[in-house]
């Protein structure tokens, strides 16, 4: 069983206890691979190009048979590797806090590559860029008041320079709309990001607790064997 490692920079005193830490950039940690080159090129035939895939090697540096496939980034990474859990089953799974502690291989790639998020800290960097947009917003409508000024104290004089003005004026507002439509249209589809990965972390949810039923049933299943071998046993030695 791997052991954890301390953590220093990585936690968050304020940090809810019960929202789960992901590696970021989204990572998925693969057992029983044969040829990271062949994982890379069967996922990337299936169109996710933007797949990196880290085969990972023992201290002699032989194949461990493990690998961190690395997803970028973005909400479509997080939704490409769930995708990627469900084609391999048992054999995948996304890197959680859990592995990036871990004393091993794993854990050690992690660490250096990634650091450790909540779906709510991506959502809370995508909200700063979404503010950012909005200040440009501003300040493309105060330089717009100032040249609207502007046209005002000269549209008396020059009439000819009034329509040179009015025509930047309309480009501007026009490039103003396409921006707002932009934010409009990435506000959407971060809306629809975020309820995807809720989907997707609910059907998680469930399908660890059905695992932890049938490996439930399992145990007490071998536990009755055992119980009637003893049994057998006993008969026998009478």
């Amino acid at each position: 069983m791997s052991q954890p490692v301390e953590e220093a920079d990585n936690s968050d005193p304020n940090q809810n206890a019960k929202e789960e830490q992901f590696v970021w950039p989204w990572m998925a940690v693969v057992a029983n691979i044969l040829s990271g080159k062949k994982l890379k090129d069967d996922w990337s035939e299936q169109g996710y190009t933007s797949v990196e895939v880290h085969a990972l090697l023992n201290q002699d540096g032989h194949p461990s048979g493990l690998a961190v496939v690395e997803f970028g980034k973005k909400w479509d990474g997080f939704f490409h590797v769930m995708m990627f859990m469900k084609s391999f089953e048992l054999y995948a799974w996304i890197a959680t806090d859990e592995d990036y502690n871990a004393y091993d291989l794993v854990g050690e790639f992690l660490r250096k590559n990634g650091d450790l998020k909540t779906i709510a800290d991506v959502q809370r960097e995508d909200e700063s860029v979404i503010r950012r947009l909005k200040t440009t917003i501003d300040e493309m409508d105060k330089r717009a008041e100032e040249m609207n000024s502007e046209i005002s104290k000269v549209d008396m004089i020059i009439e000819n320079f009034m329509k040179g003005i009015e025509t930047m004026t309309e480009k501007f507002n026009e490039d103003k709309k396409m921006m707002q439509k932009k934010i409009d249209d990435h506000l959407k589809a971060i809306a629809t990001e975020h309820e995807r990965a809720k989907r997707l972390l609910d059907d998680r949810e469930r399908g660890l607790k059905a695992r932890q039923v049938l490996n439930d049933f399992e145990k007490r299943k071998l536990d009755d064997e055992k119980k009637r071998m003893v049994e057998m046993a006993t008969l026998d030695h009478n």
